[in-house]
């Protein structure tokens, strides 16, 4: 029984070694050791040393490009300093001050023409002012129009025309309107010529016309911004120039650089991706040996 169970084991050891003797499968050995070895040496090259960071991090290492790219942050970051540096452009309607100017002119008209009706009373005078005028004024700014001098008039219309050309040429805007409103008041009252009353009614007439004439030229301040973005260079980080040093703080610009450098390792485990197109290539480099010496060298 005990021959008959080494006969079998002579026999098994002897049908394995007859296997191993065979042409093709020495090569199928050969091959897979090769392919291997060949896995260990092209991977270690083709793999860089992958690292391990995240925002708010200190870098492990010094960390270098290992490309040219464009610092895409930096430069955004250099182009909001540019469009900063542009103030914004206002332009002036002149249009409006135009306007404001004619209704002037037409309000002392309609006053003069007015004033001109002697045979008429007081308050007649008053009833026709109030529904021709142009400018809404109170009753009593009303009755000082048609109670002072021909002197003060002109005086006042001079005045009135004066100011609203200072005023409204260096262009008013919108949230400027009550600043200016008391600046001319104060104007006003430094004319120590003109009374108390024809004050009054200057000030309120120049208010209840006063319009703002400088606006936000959106087009012109979007271009010239638009300029000085576009003669912003991009900075490129050179290959090889460190990115990060060893212990500095990774922030959202160092992350992103190290991410473009394909340095960075996103996930736990094994790079798939990179295994098997190691495996491909040593594959296709296999196959073109085994061409080569299947056509030249039978």
């Amino acid at each position: 029984m005990v021959s008959n169970n080494k006969k079998e084991d002579k026999l098994q050891k002897k049908h394995v070694l007859a296997i191993f003797n065979k042409i093709i499968v020495k090569q199928v050995i050969l091959a897979i050791v090769f392919t291997i070895t060949m896995y260990f040496i092209v991977g270690s090259s083709m793999a860089p040393e992958r690292v391990v960071v995240k925002i708010g991090d200190l870098a492990p290492d010094d960390i270098r490009a290992t490309k040219e790219m464009i610092d895409e942050i930096k430069t955004d970051q250099l182009k909001e300093e540019a469009i900063e540096k542009i103030d914004t452009i206002y332009s002036v309607e002149t249009s409006v001050q135009v306007k404001i100017k004619n209704d002037i002119n037409r309000f002392f008209i309609i006053l003069k023409e007015i004033r001109s009706m002697e045979d008429e009373t007081h308050a007649n005078r008053m009833e026709h002012f109030q529904k021709r005028s142009n400018i809404n004024l109170d009753i009593e700014e009303y009755s000082i129009a048609l109670s002072i001098s021909d002197d003060a008039l002109g005086t006042l219309e001079n005045n009135v025309q004066d100011m609203v050309s200072q005023v409204m040429g260096m262009g008013i805007l919108e949230e400027e309107i009550e600043s200016k409103k008391i600046s001319i008041s104060r104007s006003f009252e430094e004319l120590e010529y003109l009374s108390e009353n024809v004050k009054t009614l200057g000030i309120s007439i120049i208010e209840k016309t006063m319009q703002p004439n400088k606006f936000v030229d959106v087009d012109t301040t979007f271009q010239k911004r638009q300029e000085a973005s576009d003669q912003v260079a991009p900075v490129v980080i050179k290959e090889g120039q460190i990115i990060v040093e060893k212990k500095q703080l990774v922030d959202e610009r160092i992350f992103s650089l190290v991410k473009k450098t394909g340095l960075l390792k996103e996930t736990e485990g094994p790079d798939y991706r990179l295994i098997i197109g190691t495996i491909i290539f040593i594959l296709i480099l296999e196959a073109l040996i085994v061409a080569y010496l299947y056509i030249f060298d039978k």
